[in-house]
């Protein structure tokens, strides 16, 4: 359902006429990746829950990030040969693809998967549930903001600042997305070496040096180097946060856990871009 969402609001996007049906058409795919996003994560949690959970929720947020990677390719590409609405027709048709695909292999279905076995009505409750993960709220919110600042200003600055066009600057915030998901793809191995807290803590360092170097040097290449970092930094809280998030559920249903991280995330990037 929040896929098929998804598709409708993007096919909609088309036919866009003013401000207003903009924004009804962004609120309502906003909406369809409300639904599919916690219950996802909450699915991999359940399956993983019992060990491997940095390695699955590595590879789970990498291919995430291999997704975005490749819409802001295809983004720049349509922009400069079509217009900026057929990206919408092309992921919105992609999105009805994976609903489909997703209903064919009955993904979910609790007599098809782990999770009707595993944890058959034991639900954490809403009140359980934050007081269980509560102490994360405070990065997940951050990482929300540091997603929602780059997509939402980055373009801006490689236009404004150094008169890229959108085909050159979109390639340059592919480069942020595609080596994060590099990053977090091997992120079970990095954990394995270091630990969780000591690869967390590296990558809000990542974040902080990156976002120095943006605001205190004025050159491009720069730029491009502190979308590197960014990247890799960003990128690696998610699975990192994710982890704790299912240990700290203990082997729990975890879709309102999952659905409080998303509205603590949504939640920052809302407050922090429109500040900014």
């Amino acid at each position: 359902i929040g896929m098929a969402t998804m598709f409708v609001f993007a096919v909609m996007m088309v036919f866009t006429w003013n401000f207003a049906s903009l924004l009804v058409f962004v609120i309502g795919m906003r909406i369809g990746a409300a639904v599919y996003h916690p219950l996802g994560l909450a699915l991999v949690a359940s399956r993983f829950g019992n060990g491997n959970i940095d390695m699955a929720m590595g590879i789970q947020s990498s291919l995430g990030d291999m997704g975005v990677f490749l819409a802001f390719i295809t983004t720049g590409a349509l922009g400069m040969v079509f217009d900026w609405q057929s990206s919408f027709a092309l992921w919105g048709a992609i999105c009805i693809s994976a609903a489909i695909v997703g209903i064919a292999l009955k993904v979910g279905s609790d007599e098809d998967s782990a999770v009707g076995k595993l944890v058959v009505r034991n639900d954490l409750s809403w009140r359980e549930a934050l007081n269980r993960i509560g102490i994360l709220i405070v990065p997940l919110t951050v990482g929300g903001a540091g997603y929602n600042i780059i997509i939402n200003y980055a373009p801006l600055m490689f236009q404004d600042l150094y008169g890229l066009e959108i085909g050159q600057y979109a390639l340059a915030i592919a480069l942020w997305v595609g080596t994060g998901a590099v990053f977090t793809l091997i992120f079970g191995r990095i954990t394995s070496r270091v630990g969780r807290g000591n690869a967390i803590i590296a990558s809000y360092v990542l974040v902080l040096v990156s976002g120095l170097l943006v605001w205190s040097i004025d050159s491009l290449w720069i730029a491009v180097l502190a979308m590197f970092l960014y990247g890799a930094g960003l990128f690696m809280t998610y699975p990192a946060l994710f982890s704790y998030i299912v240990e700290m559920t203990g082997g729990k249903r975890s879709e309102r856990a999952f659905g409080i991280v998303f509205t603590a995330q949504l939640a920052g990037g809302f407050v922090f871009s429109f500040v900014c």
